[in-house]
């Protein structure tokens, strides 16, 4: 008789708490009052946090130094550069309308950085994001650098990664590592005319 009433006491009461699946990220109850709930997006990809940001002027001069100071909080970094155009970009100074942006999520942020004619692309098991050219764009730099017209008269002239990534006065260098000064690159300040 007993095994009927709990039975039924089960049924129309419902499954105990503690029989709820510990594995799903949903809302869990602990008690009757108290519930817990599961990791936000944000925790779980980090690229997906809103943010409002202001770059520095002092610290922030070119497009690279917006992502890194972008991405400095996230655990993210920026990947190899594979692509000349995209080093092209990198090294131009950050646009003013740039200084300020958001709310956005990191990700769309660093899309808004790079422009229309660029992919991200992100690597979640090293923490690294990169760009590529999309199709279009690349069938249109390919077919200015060999114009006749002249648009592009000599091969474009594509810093390296370490150049771009050095850090402004102010932000952790990130993009070399050498034994004899820590894996930290000294750069004096850049005066701009």
């Amino acid at each position: 008789m007993e095994r009927i009433v709990v039975a039924l006491v089960c049924v129309f009461c419902g499954t105990p708490s503690f029989a709820q699946s510990p594995a799903s990220f949903e809302e869990q109850r602990l008690a009757r009052y108290t519930t817990v709930g599961g990791p936000s997006i944000a925790e779980l990809d980090p690229l997906q946090s809103v943010v409002t940001i202001s770059f520095p002027r002092q610290e922030v001069l070119t497009v690279a130094h917006a992502i890194d100071y972008l991405l400095l909080r996230s655990g993210f970094r920026m990947g190899a550069i594979e692509q000349p155009e995209i080093g092209e970009i990198l090294a131009l100074p950050l646009p003013e309308v740039h200084r300020r942006l958001g709310p956005y999520s990191v990700a769309r942020a660093l899309n808004v950085l790079m422009g229309e004619a660029f992919t991200l692309t992100v690597d979640p098991a090293r923490r690294r994001v990169s760009y590529t050219l999309r199709d279009a764009a690349a069938q249109l730099a390919t077919a200015t650098s060999g114009s006749p017209s002249g648009l592009r008269a000599s091969a474009p002239r594509t810093p390296s990664a370490d150049s771009l990534f050095r850090s402004a006065p102010g932000m952790r260098a990130s993009r070399k590592s050498d034994a004899s000064d820590g894996g930290q690159i000294q750069v004096s300040p850049i005066h701009q005319r």
